[in-house]
């Protein structure tokens, strides 16, 4: 248990450090996708790379709990990988998610009603203060397209059959990014609320309809 806490705790400061890391202007994306790489490596699945609570060499990429706890468990997971590319997903979409996370329950049944779950994240450089209404630099629409094509996307069954995502499935949205001016000017757009705990903010419950069913969160 110490060697778990401690584990943590390192990940933790590490990240601390990256936060605070005076950005280079013609080197941003380096610096965006550095950060990335603390939560899972980019251009990877969990195919290629064991994830889990199982064991400490495992539990070293597991760090998708710094989102939420519960991504640690689901699989599969895709960081800046085009959905097409995941272990039993069929998508025309070449798109990637910085990161994707699927409920676990499609890989081991052939029924999709099972399809519970997705979860979409992107992240944004610490400090970034140009958001604006285009779909290039606005996040909360970068996840709406992302959402909109897994909603058009399938699952393919134990026997080769093209099965669609169940119109019930849910889809979360996490935005990881700085609270700046133009930001804060997205947020207001959308009418976004402040989570219990004033750590985030929220799509609220009647405004995520008029998004693809997605749930975002910042």
């Amino acid at each position: 248990m110490a060697e778990y806490v401690l584990s943590r705790r390192a990940v933790l400061t590490v990240l601390r450090l990256l936060q605070t890391k005076e950005g280079d202007a013609d080197k941003d994306s380096v610096y965006e996708r550095t950060i990335r790489n603390v939560f899972f490596p980019r251009l990877q699945t969990s195919d290629d790379v064991s994830c889990g609570p199982q064991s400490a060499p495992v539990r070293e990429l597991a760090h998708v709990w710094l989102i939420d706890e519960r991504l640690v468990f689901h699989r599969p997971l895709g960081s800046d990988v085009p959905p097409s590319k995941l272990r039993g997903f069929l998508s025309d979409s070449s798109d990637p998610p910085d990161l994707v996370v699927f409920d676990p329950a499609f890989t081991v049944t052939d029924d999709p009603g099972h399809f519970g779950s997705a979860t979409i994240v992107e992240f944004k450089r610490p400090g970034r203060n140009d958001y604006g209404p285009s779909p290039k630099g606005d996040p909360i629409l970068q996840v709406v397209r992302h959402a909109r094509a897994i909603r058009k996307s399938a699952i393919e069954g134990v026997d080769a059959a093209k099965k669609s995502i169940p119109h019930t499935a849910r889809l979360y949205a996490y935005i990881i990014a700085d609270v700046t001016d133009t930001s804060s000017e997205r947020i207001a757009a959308y009418g976004f609320i402040p989570m219990p705990d004033q750590r985030g903010v929220l799509l609220a419950p009647r405004a995520y309809e008029n998004h693809d069913r997605a749930y975002p969160m910042g």
